[in-house]
C-alpha cells in the first residue's frame, strides 16, 4: 500500500481495527523517510485518528529503537506489523529473541495465527525453543487444539517436535504430547501425534498413567473422550498399565462413569482382566456402584467378582453403602449383583449389617419385604438374612 496510502487512509472512515494495525505500521515506515518528516509531520497535526493512536501507545513507540522488536509485534498478534520488519529488517531481525520467557512464534502460537506462524518459521524460528516455564511451541498447539498449527510444526520440523514431544514444562510435569492431547479430548491432535510419534503409547506420566489412562481422567469439560478411546485403542496401547495407585484405564473409566469407554475397553481384544485390583484393592466394579449407566452389570456380565474384598475388607457393595448416601437398594448396579448369582449368603448379610451400622435401614427393609427377587441368589439372600435377624 505505501506509507502515503496508509495515511491517506487513515483519513478515510474505514474500519477502525484495520486503521490502527496499519497506523502502527506508518508510525514504523516513517521512521526510515527522512524527507518524509515534514508532511508526517503535517499530516499527523490535522489527523485526529493517528494523534489518538499515538497517545493510545504511549508504552509501546515505534520510533523509539529501544522497541522496535519483532517479538513485541508477535506479543500484539500485529501480523502486518510481522511482515513488515521481517521483509524490511529481516536479515538483522533476531527472530528468536525473547519477551516475558516467550519468543515470536510463541505468542503466535498462542494467538492461533497460522499465517504469523508461517512467516516466522520462513525466517528461521526454532521449535526447540521452550519458554521460562518450559512450554514448547507444540505443546501450546497441543494444549489448545489447534490441530493445523501442530501440522505445520511436524512437516516443518519433526526432529524439533520429537525433541520438545515429553517433558512439557511446570504445568505438564513429564506428560507426553500424545498424553496431553488424550486428557484435553483434541482427537485431531491425537491422530497427528500417533503417526508421527509412534512411540508416544509406550509413555508413562510421572503418575504411571499412559494416554488412555489421561483420556479416562481429563480433569476438565473436555469433548466427549469416546473418540480419543477409540483411537488409542485401535493404535494398540496397553489396556493392563497400572498407574502408581494401581488403577488401569478400567478402573478409572468406571469411576469417571464412562461406559462408551469401559465398554470399548473391554470390546477391544485386549488383554484385561476385569477383576484387577487397584493400590487399594479394589476392582472397577467397586468403582461402578452407583452408575445409571450399566456399567456395573456390563462387568459382571464379562465376568466381575462381586466377592471380591479390597484391603479394608469389603466387597463392591460393602464399599458403595459405607461411602454412597445416594445409592439406593434398587439401584441398577445393586441389582446387578442380586442377579449375577456370585453373591453368598455370608456376604448378603455383611452388607445388610454395615447398612444397618450407618444407618440405612432403607436396605434391610428393601430387601425384607422382597417378594420373588431377582434370581435364585436373592432368594438365598433374604432367606439368609430372615434366619440371621430371627436368630439373633
Amino acid at each position: 500500500m505505501g506509507f502515503w496510502g496508509i495515511l491517506d487512509m487513515l483519513h478515510s472512515d474505514l474500519d477502525t481495527e484495520l486503521s490502527r494495525q496499519y497506523g502502527w505500521i506508518a508510525l514504523q515506515i516513517s521512521k526510515t523517510l527522512g524527507s518524509a518528516s515534514q508532511r508526517y509531520r503535517e499530516t499527523l497535526e490535522t489527523n485526529p485518528k493517528l494523534s489518538s493512536l499515538i497517545e493510545s501507545c504511549k508504552d509501546f513507540d515505534p520510533l523509539d529503537a529501544r522497541t522496535h522488536k519483532l517479538v513485541d509485534w508477535a506479543r500484539r498478534n500485529e501480523v502486518a506489523a510481522v511482515r513488515y520488519i521481517l521483509g524490511r529488517h529481516g536479515h538483522s531481525v533476531d527472530i528468536n529473541e525473547r519477551d516475558r520467557g516467550k519468543t515470536a512464534i510463541h505468542f503466535a502460537t498462542s494467538a492461533q495465527n497460522v499465517e504469523m506462524v508461517w512467516l516466522l518459521l520462513g525466517a528461521g524460528a526454532d521449535l526447540r525453543i521452550r519458554d521460562s516455564s518450559g512450554v514448547s511451541q507444540a505443546a501450546t498447539a497441543t494444549r489448545d487444539g489447534c490441530s493445523e498449527i501442530l501440522d505445520i510444526f511436524i512437516r516443518h520440523d519433526l526432529d524439533a517436535v520429537r525433541a520438545t514431544s515429553v517433558g512439557l514444562g511446570i504445568f505438564y510435569g513429564d506428560r507426553s504430547l500424545l498424553m496431553v492431547a488424550a486428557e484435553r479430548g483434541h482427537i485431531n491432535c491425537v491422530q497427528l501425534i500417533l503417526k508421527a510419534l509412534p512411540f508416544s503409547l509406550q509413555l508413562r506420566s510421572e503418575k504411571g498413567d499412559n494416554a488412555l489412562g489421561m483420556a479416562c481422567k481429563a480433569h476438565m469439560p473436555v469433548q466427549d473422550p469416546s473418540a480419543v478411546v477409540d483411537v488409542l485403542l485401535k493404535s494398540g496401547i496397553d489396556t493392563r498399565n497400572q498407574n502408581r495407585d494401581g488403577m488401569n484405564a478400567l478402573h478409572i473409566a468406571a469411576d469417571r462413569r464412562l461406559s462408551h469407554a469401559v465398554n470399548s475397553i473391554l470390546s477391544s481384544g485386549m488383554a484385561i482382566d476385569v477383576n484387577t485390583q487397584d493400590g487399594i484393592g479394589r476392582t472397577a466394579l467397586h468403582y461402578a456402584m452407583g452408575d445409571s449407566t450399566g456399567i456395573a452389570e456390563t462387568l459382571i456380565r464379562v465376568g466381575a467378582d462381586p466377592s471380591i474384598r479390597d484391603k479394608e475388607g469389603h466387597t463392591a457393595l460393602e464399599v458403595a453403602i459405607l461411602h454412597d448416601q445416594q445409592i439406593a437398594p434398587d439401584d441398577e448396579s445393586v441389582r446387578a449383583i442380586c442377579r449375577s448369582g456370585k453373591i453368598t449368603p455370608d456376604d448378603a448379610a455383611e452388607a445388610l449389617k454395615i447398612a444397618a451400622q450407618v444407618g440405612r435401614s432403607d436396605f434391610s427393609l428393601y430387601y425384607g419385604n422382597l417378594n420373588l427377587p431377582y434370581a435364585p441368589s436373592s432368594r438365598i439372600l433374604l432367606q439368609f438374612v430372615t434366619m440371621k435377624f430371627s436368630s439373633g
